[in-house]
């Protein structure tokens, strides 16, 4: 396996950041998915992956000075499909402010926010990776069905087909 302090997963939610936790965990990889609630920093000692639909996705710039030498998953999925995932799900209060304030704001997102959120995202993320070396950086697109495949490469595991990739799908 590639050598590695951390495991981030800096995807928004309902990229499949979930079933990525899955798949490390059967892999063998402590992880810690912690769905947007607050982390605990002093956990991060006892884990290899950290995906929490929240300080990973906003805060990987700290997480690599504190870590250097980690790889970073970036989990995404088809913008519309995102875009409607979101709006069906948060229907009642803006999803953008809860990620981004930790607060329920009543006042559903609009299609074109969500869009723009989505882009400025991983525009963001890139403008960080642009400095990581190739090989410390996972781009990961949830329709991909070799998904599988590109992240034990990406580990430098041997792939195992006995070993399913989750398909979690809740909410």
């Amino acid at each position: 396996m590639k050598e590695f302090n951390k495991i981030f997963v800096c995807g928004l939610s309902r990229t499949g950041t979930k079933s990525i936790g899955d798949y490390l965990q059967l892999l063998g990889l402590k992880i810690r998915h912690n769905g947007g609630q607050i982390f605990n920093p002093y956990e991060i000692q006892n884990i290899d992956v950290l995906l929490d639909d929240k300080q990973t996705q906003f805060c990987y710039e700290r997480l690599h000075s504190y870590f250097p030498n980690s790889l970073f998953i970036y989990t995404n999925r088809n913008d519309k499909s995102w875009v409607n995932k979101i709006i069906s799900w948060k229907s009642d209060y803006s999803y953008i402010f809860h990620q981004m304030f930790g607060v329920v704001f009543p006042s559903p997102d609009s299609e074109d926010a969500l869009y723009k959120f989505k882009k400025e995202h991983l525009k963001r993320f890139e403008v960080f990776a642009s400095d990581l070396d190739s090989d410390r950086v996972l781009y990961l697109d949830l329709e991909d069905g070799e998904k599988d495949k590109k992240v034990c490469e990406f580990l430098n595991i041997e792939y195992n087909s006995n070993i399913e990739y989750p398909n979690i799908k809740y909410r």
